[in-house]
């Protein structure tokens, strides 16, 4: 029952404090307020000492709180029913367990809220990362839309008047231009420019050549994982499909052409500047890598300016498509089907044209494929408990 009590009250202190950040004595005053409140000090004693209040910097990619910093973002608050705050408990079983007393704690970590990124647009100056030339219709309504750039009125920009965006939720630092009131809901100034979220992981090494500029044109093969050296181009009405595992292309880019590519399981890594992606009038349904450290991804790029080409083509693409530097040209067609369970995209910029609806779904909780929760990086009103 006091176990219960301790933790329930360090959540409520840590959660109240953090609410009060980057004030820290503010914070500390409303932790210890929120203590007594829900463990009256008559009762308790004093369950929040100095050193069991911390302010600090939480990295969502490591869960880790690390005291200190110039820029903290969380507080960390223990209560304790111990020997060394004067408050032990006592117990009816002295004589079994040897001694009179023991000591209980209840310890949380608290910070501003933050949700799961779906699209994001990184590059921190340019105009136009978010841009829509032709009359496309984006829905993703259960998709945060992020963008990095700053550029003072022209990053998320609805140019023609019949583009319409329809998400979560739509940030951008540097704000929007033309068409906004085609966005729904309406466009948000964003606080800050989200760093990497994904810095921490590398690209794997290549390994020797599976196959040389390998080119399938038409009938039906399946791929294994490998290597695929000179690129990797799929034509004329072929369907690929690759076997579970990771697959490496370079030294030229992965055409997917009036043609289709299809894998659950996978993981296909672009490993040098040469292998863009090219899809026209394609079929493409990529589900990502179940488990493993690169659990949840489904395109993984090398960190190398590239431009990506979608076009008219149909995406099915279940888990994050990591392209942190590549600009995508997405022309849409119609309103492709999509079976994606959900999708996240992280590229320098995107550039939308075309005509009809694109379609985005967001439900990581029905899918197998794993939402990496390094990716829970876009801020939203509110304060959550984070470990």
């Amino acid at each position: 029952m006091v176990r219960t009590e301790l933790q329930n009250a360090a959540d409520a202190a840590a959660l109240a404090a953090s609410m009060r950040l980057p004030d820290a004595a503010a914070a500390v005053a409303e932790a210890r307020a929120i203590a007594a409140q829900n463990l009256p000090p008559a009762k308790h004693g004093q369950v929040l000492r100095d050193a069991d209040f911390l302010v600090g910097t939480w990295d969502p990619s490591s869960r880790t709180f690390t005291p200190g910093g110039g820029s903290p973002n969380a507080v960390r608050v223990t209560l304790r029913r111990a020997t060394a705050n004067g408050n032990p408990l006592p117990t009816f079983l002295a004589a079994a367990l040897g001694t009179d007393f023991f000591d209980l704690a209840g310890k949380a970590t608290a910070g501003p809220a933050k949700e799961p990124a779906c699209l994001m647009a990184m590059h921190p100056t340019r105009k136009h990362t978010f841009y829509l030339v032709g009359p496309v219709r984006i829905t993703a309504p259960d998709c945060h839309i992020y963008a990095n750039s700053n550029h003072p009125d022209d990053v998320v920009d609805p140019k023609d008047p019949k583009a319409f965006v329809v998400a979560k939720s739509i940030q951008a630092i540097g704000y929007g231009h033309h068409y906004l009131q085609n966005l729904t809901p309406p466009l948000e100034y964003a606080p800050y420019l989200i760093p990497d979220p994904l810095a921490h992981l590398s690209l794997p090494p290549s390994g020797g050549c599976t196959a040389n500029r390998l080119r399938i044109n038409g009938g039906s093969t399946t791929l294994a994982p490998g290597t695929y050296c000179g690129g990797l181009e799929i034509k004329g009405g072929a369907t690929v499909d690759l076997r579970a595992g990771e697959y490496h292309v370079k030294g030229g880019p992965l055409v997917v052409d009036n043609a289709a590519l299809r894998g659950q399981d996978v993981v296909i890594f672009l490993s040098d500047s040469a292998a863009e992606l090219d899809f026209t009038r394609a079929t493409v349904q990529l589900s990502g890598r179940r488990s493993g450290p690169y659990a949840g991804i489904v395109l993984f790029s090398v960190r190398s300016d590239m431009v990506h080409v979608f076009d008219r083509s149909r995406l099915e693409l279940e888990g994050v498509a990591y392209l942190l530097r590549g600009r995508v040209s997405w022309i849409n067609q119609g309103t492709p089907a999509n079976n994606a369970k959900w999708t996240t995209m992280i590229v320098d910029g995107f550039t939308f044209d075309g005509s009809g609806e694109i379609r985005i779904n967001f439900a990581p909780h029905t899918s197998a494929v794993p939402y990496p929760t390094a990716l829970k990086v876009v801020p939203r009103n509110g304060f959550a408990l984070l470990d």
